[in-house]
């Protein structure tokens, strides 16, 4: 398998099971509030890219770094725990 038919594939799972629902979502809640989605839509791509840079991105990197899924959750936890460390704690 090439690398870049793999990276497609990993990018459209992303897009398919991540992105697409958060922003069908949010979508939806405007739609409900009774807002229409059309004219928020710069805000809604707004939010998928503060989505992707923010986590997709990240866990995408970790995830080419580490050997499995093991490795992957222990080294989330830890940046988790960091960003609370650095944030001022839980209080």
């Amino acid at each position: 398998c090439r690398w870049y038919f793999l990276l497609a594939a990993k990018a459209l799972f992303v897009a398919i099971f991540i992105h697409v629902p958060y922003l069908l979502a949010a979508a939806a809640i405007l739609f409900a509030r009774g807002f229409s989605p059309f004219a928020y839509l710069p805000e809604l791509v707004s939010n998928q890219l503060l989505l992707f840079v923010t986590l997709t991105l990240p866990a995408a990197a970790v995830a080419a770094l580490v050997k499995n899924v093991m490795q992957f959750v222990l080294l989330a936890i830890l940046v988790a725990a960091g960003v609370v460390a650095a944030n001022g704690g839980m209080g």
